[in-house]
C-alpha cells in the first residue's frame, strides 16, 4: 500500500483542464454584432480565441484564414474561393514554426488593439483599388472587427505611422506563418 502511494504522490499529474490564454489587453465589445457573413461563426463560437483574415481583390477572389484555440488545441485553416461562389475550398493549415509563437507574434503586433485604418491621423497619400483585409477576432468574451487597404503601400509613405508596419505583420503572419499541411 505505501509503495502505491510513494508512485502515486512521484508521478506526473494528468489533468483534462484547459489551459487560459493571456491575451493581454484587448479593445473589443461583449455584443458580436459583425454584419459579414463571413464572420458569423465567431460570433456562436465556444473558442477562447477565433481570428480571422479575410482578404478581397479587385479580381472578386477571396482568401481567408482563420486561428482558433479551444483551451486545448489549436485550428488553422484557410478558405479560397470566388465571391460569387457560394462554396469555397478550405484546408487545414500547420505553423511553420509552434501555434504558441504565432499567437505571440500577433500579440506583439497588437491585433487585439489595432483601429481601423480610416480612424488613422495624418496619413499620406491614397490608393483607389488593391487589396482590402478585414479581421474579426474573438478573444474570450471580447468581439472586436477592423479593416485596412494596401497597408504595404501606405507604409511606404507613413513610416511615421505604426499601425501600418503591424497591419502589415498580422497579414504576413497569418498568410506566410501557416503553410498547408504535406498529403
Amino acid at each position: 500500500m505505501n509503495k502505491v502511494l510513494i508512485i502515486l504522490l512521484f508521478s506526473p499529474v494528468i489533468s483534462f483542464s484547459q489551459m487560459r490564454m493571456d491575451f493581454g489587453k484587448v479593445k473589443g465589445d461583449s455584443t458580436c454584432d459583425f454584419k459579414d457573413a463571413a464572420f458569423a461563426d465567431i460570433c456562436n463560437s465556444r473558442n477562447q480565441l477565433d481570428i480571422f483574415l479575410l482578404i478581397r481583390g479587385m479580381s472578386l477572389g477571396v482568401e481567408a484564414a482563420s486561428l482558433s484555440f479551444d483551451g486545448q488545441k489549436w485550428k488553422a485553416v484557410k478558405y479560397e474561393g470566388q465571391w460569387y461562389k457560394v462554396k469555397k475550398d478550405s484546408f487545414a493549415l500547420i505553423p511553420a514554426v509552434s501555434f504558441d509563437s504565432v499567437f505571440s507574434a500577433l500579440k506583439a503586433n497588437n491585433i487585439f488593439l489595432l483601429p481601423d485604418q480610416y480612424e488613422l491621423k495624418n496619413v499620406k497619400g491614397e490608393v483607389l483599388d488593391g487589396t482590402w483585409y478585414d479581421v474579426a477576432f474573438k478573444a474570450e468574451n471580447k468581439f472586436r472587427h477592423y479593416h485596412t487597404s494596401n497597408p504595404d503601400v501606405y507604409l511606404e509613405y507613413n513610416k511615421h505611422i505604426p499601425e501600418f508596419y503591424n497591419y502589415v505583420k498580422i497579414i504576413e503572419i497569418l498568410t506566410t506563418w501557416l503553410k498547408k499541411e504535406k498529403e
